[in-house]
């Protein structure tokens, strides 16, 4: 299990995003990007949720979200207008070897690096056939 440390993703420009650790309990981290914004409601957040498997549920839980408030200034006061998010799961079965694991998670990145997939959540671009 990782210590809890800065993790810091480049976006498109390349600007990095730095989320610090904000509050990591078991199974629930919360990173903060406070450099962006001009209040902390504007705080960029990333989620790290993770559940294991049970007797009941034979599948791990993982989740990834990704909040990135929108601001603007309003007679003088920053204010968040809009919020954009991503908010992924994954489930998968317990019995998945590491292997398994990693080619699916290259399958996972690559399907968003794909530019049919990025037309729909870039653009709007919808597929039809």
């Amino acid at each position: 299990m990782p210590v809890a440390a800065n993790i810091v993703v480049a976006d498109h420009v390349p600007t990095n995003h730095t989320f610090n650790p904000l509050d990591i309990t078991t199974g629930n981290a919360l990173f903060a990007e406070r450099a962006i914004a001009a209040t902390s409601a504007g705080f960029e957040l990333l989620r790290l949720l993770f559940s294991k498997s049970t007797t009941r549920r034979p599948t791990d839980k993982t989740t990834i979200r990704l909040d990135m408030p929108l601001e603007q200034v309003v007679d003088g006061v920053t204010v968040v207008y809009a919020t954009a998010r991503f908010d992924g799961n994954f489930t998968l079965p317990d019995v998945m070897t590491s292997t398994q694991k990693l080619k699916f998670g290259a399958l996972v990145r690559n399907v968003f690096a794909h530019a049919t997939v990025r037309g729909v959540y870039e653009t709007g671009e919808t597929v039809w056939g």
